[in-house]
């Protein structure tokens, strides 16, 4: 479905949205979400949620809004402009993505979008659209930092999150990955797939 008519379904101008990226509409790409692809693993078609101010797959995205109860987000929306990536939320100011120095696939947090690690990178991110609806999915890349695709970690973080996303850059070692063991990482692709508003709402934050 293409972004005007998505918005319009949804009921968000797409004024409003433009305003809180201060693009221009024809800049912005349609919102998606995320698989990450690697045919022989577990984490095969799984999806990439955003939560704990990193990126993981297989988990739900964590969200954030300041009255209860918030409402209920089942995918993390991502939207590309310019060759920088955001959260596609209705904060204010909203929520950057970026790849730190370590190479972690990262976020700003609600309300700090200018909060960003010195070293890490904010540019190189792209987004492909597939030709067609029928031609299977677009695709979502980062090739700052000297990265050529993303990684799945294994993660030494809360119980039950199995991998987190890193950005395959250079100078990746054991000592920058979860589980201090970058062998056990492997390389995946990740598709991006239309945000559709008729079945998710947009999440005010990410946590």
């Amino acid at each position: 479905m293409h972004f005007t008519k998505i918005l319009l379904a949804s009921g968000i101008p797409l004024l409003a949205v433009c305003n809180r990226f201060k693009l221009k509409p024809r800049t912005i790409s349609p919102p998606f979400h995320l698989l990450a692809i690697h045919s022989t693993s577990p984490i095969h078609l799984q999806p990439i949620n955003a939560r704990l101010g990193g990126f993981y797959i297989g988990e739900r995205p964590e969200t954030y809004c300041p009255l209860a109860p918030c409402p209920v987000v089942n995918q993390t929306g991502f939207i590309v402009a310019n060759g920088k990536s955001f959260l596609d939320v209705s904060v204010a100011g909203g929520q950057n993505l970026y790849v730190d120095p370590h190479g972690a696939l990262s976020f700003t947090r609600a309300g700090s979008p200018g909060a960003i690690p010195e070293g890490a990178a904010t540019a190189n991110f792209t987004y492909t659209p597939a030709i067609d609806d029928d031609d299977g999915p677009g695709s979502f890349m980062f090739s700052g930092l000297g990265a050529d695709g993303f990684l799945a970690c294994p993660s030494d973080g809360p119980a039950g999150i199995p991998y987190s996303v890193f950005a395959n850059v250079t100078g990746l070692t054991d000592a920058t990955v979860p589980g201090g063991n970058v062998s056990a990482c492997v390389g995946i692709a990740a598709a991006a797939f239309a945000y559709t508003y008729e079945d998710n709402v947009v999440a005010y934050g990410y946590d």
